[in-house]
């Protein structure tokens, strides 16, 4: 094999990308990252900020940027680790930070039922901030009408598209009537909807569940702050919806929904739609550990500490900052801010360099 450039035995500085939602982004993210300052973020809603994905550019310590999915085609095993290059030939985590406020209806399907044009999009989230969510169906619901419920919604919707583009209807005025006829259809009856405490983990790897985030202005006023960890799958391929919640866009069209296949995929068993069973409080260094992948939390001092690696890593500074050291070379980490190793590295090391510092630790399970 070819030798390696010097600078893949280098912690990698990641470049979040920044996702800008007019309707339900905020500035939770910019203000957690110590951007606010920045001119180009001032008087923007961000609503995700991408941590990691196949298009992240990474940033090694001369400065130079480097496109990770680019990486993975020219360095495959040095990259992503031979395991990862055979079961997933590419980069296959994108992880999140999210500040959202009402989300559809939705559900992934199970990776075992998985069928045109649907794929497994396994899902996990982990809340900095108390929430407000719906997860899983109710026990012993009545199916006919919920979905009977949606299609009804979804006939709403449709009228209510159709009257704005014919210049019969203002926005404004479609939105309220959409949600007043919501109000009257009362959809969240058939889920499980709850608050949920800051530090609190929701594992949806499972696939085939209901989940949504939901809009509680009381409970958590700045919305959902949910860091998300999921195979890296698109959207328009693993999201299937059922109810959006009657939003329209500003040009008065209305998302498609997939009520059909919703309820085809749903997981019915009562066990597999208890709460208990797939929302916890984590107790230990473990956040929640899946079939696919890891979240972990370390509380990092003023002692440098080894870490063996046995394939790629992403760290991301939840509290604190923290100097991270390979044999290559050094990076500092704020708070909000990550840091990739590729899986040629054979240990890392941490140190915290303000008090309290804590670190997200994600990897692959293999």
């Amino acid at each position: 094999m070819d030798k390696l450039p010097d600078w893949l035995y280098q912690p990698l500085v990641v470049l979040p990308k920044l996702v800008e939602q007019p309707t339900w982004g905020g500035d939770y993210i910019i203000k957690y990252k110590d951007w606010g300052n920045q001119l180009r973020y001032q008087n923007k809603k961000i609503g995700q900020s991408y941590e990691l994905c196949g298009e992240s550019l990474l940033q090694d310590n001369h400065g130079r940027l480097h496109q990770l999915s680019a990486l993975v085609n020219q360095y495959p095993r040095a990259v992503i680790g031979e395991k990862n290059r055979t079961r997933f030939g590419k980069m296959p985590l994108l992880i999140k930070l999210t500040q959202a406020l009402g989300n559809s209806f939705q559900l992934h399907v199970k990776a075992a039922t998985q069928a045109s044009p649907w794929l497994a999009k396994p899902e996990s989230w982990y809340f900095f901030e108390a929430g407000y969510v719906s997860c899983g169906i109710k026990p012993d619901v009545d199916l006919c009408a919920y979905q009977a419920a949606c299609r009804v919604i979804e006939r709403k919707m449709a009228g209510l598209s159709r009257l704005i583009k014919a210049g019969k209807l203002s926005l404004a005025a479609a939105r309220t009537a959409a949600r007043q006829f919501i109000k009257t259809i009362d959809p969240w009856q058939f889920v499980n909807v709850m608050a949920v405490d800051r530090e609190t983990a929701v594992d949806l790897s499972a696939g085939g569940i209901h989940h949504s985030w939901e809009d509680n202005r009381r409970l958590c006023p700045q919305g959902n702050i949910v860091y998300e960890v999921q195979l890296d799958v698109p959207d328009s391929s693993s999201t299937i919806r059922c109810f959006d919640q009657g939003k329209i866009s500003n040009d008065g069209t209305v998302r498609p929904l997939h009520v059909a296949d919703y309820f085809r995929y749903l997981d019915r068993r009562p066990a597999n739609n208890c709460p208990n069973r797939l929302i916890h409080q984590p107790t230990n260094a473990v956040i929640f550990q899946t079939k696919y992948y890891r979240l972990g939390r370390m509380a990092v001092n003023n002692k440098t500490v080894d870490y063996p690696n046995h394939a790629f890593v992403h760290l991301f500074i939840k509290t604190g900052q923290a100097r991270v050291v390979t044999q290559a070379g050094e990076i500092v980490l704020n708070q909000g801010h990550g840091g990739f190793i590729c899986a040629c590295v054979n240990h890392y090391q941490l140190v915290a360099l303000r008090p309290a510092t804590t670190i997200l630790r994600t990897d692959v399970v293999n």
